[in-house]
């Protein structure tokens, strides 16, 4: 087999946002043109232009690479022809208000590739975003082979599930991933990988499992583990309301047994654009299939149930009732030191609060610096959802007529 020279290759990355704009990054440092393909204008003019929308990709960084041809980005789908790997990066979510999983951006790309993807020349596709096992066939392979592409010919096809962790202490260029695909496919796949110039710091572990459904099902595990281990401590977290303990304290205590138990903290509403969505792509597909979860149903009614004792807490604090009082939510994002606000709790209940007939006004330094300020001794109650490190934890208490915290993995 030819040696594969990985910078004479261009690799398409569909979707330019929270995944992939890092891995074009990631790629085009490692050697490989890099064409980032999103149907947002503002989004293809701002990496055009080296400024990046995403705060996990520095803009010296990609004005670098732009400037030196290694990535570029493009509305035309048509030049899908032009490349030898691609990565597929939409996202999966919800539908709107439901627990239902939405595929719409997949069957966008799906059509995109069987109308463009040349026969032939035995491209490389790589699907991260999650779907359910099952589903990377369903929505996928499927399409491109009712469109004339002979599998493991025409188009290789593997699911590479996504280990990006927006604003985390874990870098994803040295997080170990996983590789599900047909034997011809994966070996393909692997080849490119080694070709990449790598530094030994930088070097990431691919594990190749033995097909597509298995890789889809370890990145549903590995979600549906902590959303289920989340709504324990979600219990844990009402129990230790009762009792009087502080569930921080005791989850930190706990935490102190150096095997056989890992920490969690409680949420009012557990936010993202992972957890509390991927185990809901698992439950409908085995929905169908006949198969009950009873475990996952009920981690879903608990972890439901925590907006309802966050706003309990809040009531509780209040020396006056809630449908005149004045209220200062602090922190809109879903976890802190990001301006990211996909499933945040904050929304959700600044909406039950009000519809309560309370006054909410919602501060984040990261996503509203203009209205950010020190002193919120103007409202009734001041509520810390999201302790972003730029906030002076003491100063907001000792600015505040009353003081509630939300946020229950801050370190005091």
């Amino acid at each position: 087999m030819r040696e594969v020279n990985a910078n004479l290759y261009v690799v398409g990355i569909i979707g330019g946002g929270y995944v992939g704009l890092p891995n074009a990054v990631y790629y085009a440092e490692r050697g490989a043109e890099v064409v980032v393909f999103d149907t947002d204008e503002s989004v293809v003019a701002g990496i055009n232009s080296g400024i990046s929308h995403i705060a996990d990709v520095e803009n010296e960084v990609l004005l670098k690479l732009v400037s030196a041809g290694r990535i570029r980005a493009t509305q035309d789908f048509t030049q899908i022809a032009n490349c030898q790997y691609i990565f597929i990066d939409v996202p999966t979510p919800l539908k709107h208000g439901e627990k239902q999983p939405s595929y719409v951006y997949i069957d966008m790309v799906a059509s995109s590739l069987a109308e463009y993807l040349p026969k032939g020349k035995g491209v490389v596709v790589f699907l991260e975003s999650t779907v359910a096992p099952g589903d990377t066939f369903r929505y996928l392979i499927h399409p491109l082979q009712e469109a004339g592409y002979k599998l493991d010919v025409d188009v290789y096809v593997c699911f590479f599930p996504e280990r990006i962790n927006p604003g985390g202490s874990f870098d994803f260029r040295r997080v170990s991933r996983v590789l599900g695909g047909s034997k011809l496919a994966t070996r393909k796949a692997s080849h490119f990988f080694s070709a990449l110039k790598s530094s030994q710091e930088l070097q990431q572990e691919i594990t190749t499992v033995s097909s597509i459904e298995t890789a889809e099902l370890s990145k549903i595990l590995e979600n549906t583990y902590r959303y289920v281990n989340i709504a324990l401590i979600n219990e844990f977290a009402k129990v230790a309301q009762k009792i009087g303990v502080d569930i921080t304290e005791a989850i930190d205590a706990a935490g102190t047994k150096p095997y056989g138990f890992q920490k969690f903290y409680p949420n009012i509403k557990i936010g993202g654009h992972c957890i509390p969505v991927d185990p809901f792509y698992l439950y409908n597909s085995m929905q169908e299939l006949g198969i009950e979860m009873p475990l996952l149903k009920a981690a879903s009614s608990v972890n439901d149930s925590m907006l309802n004792f966050g706003v309990e807490k809040i009531v509780d604090a209040l020396d006056k009732p809630l449908k005149v009082a004045n209220i200062a939510l602090i922190g809109a994002t879903y976890k802190k030191n990001i301006a990211d606000v996909r499933e945040s709790a904050a929304f959700v209940l600044k909406n039950r609060l009000q519809e309560l007939g309370a006054s909410v006004e919602l501060f984040d330094p990261l996503i509203y610096p203009k209205t950010w300020k020190n002193d919120y001794t103007d409202f009734d109650l001041v509520v810390l959802l999201v302790g972003h490190t730029c906030v002076d934890i003491d100063e907001l208490k000792s600015n505040s007529k009353l003081f509630v915290n939300l946020d229950f993995d801050l370190k005091k």
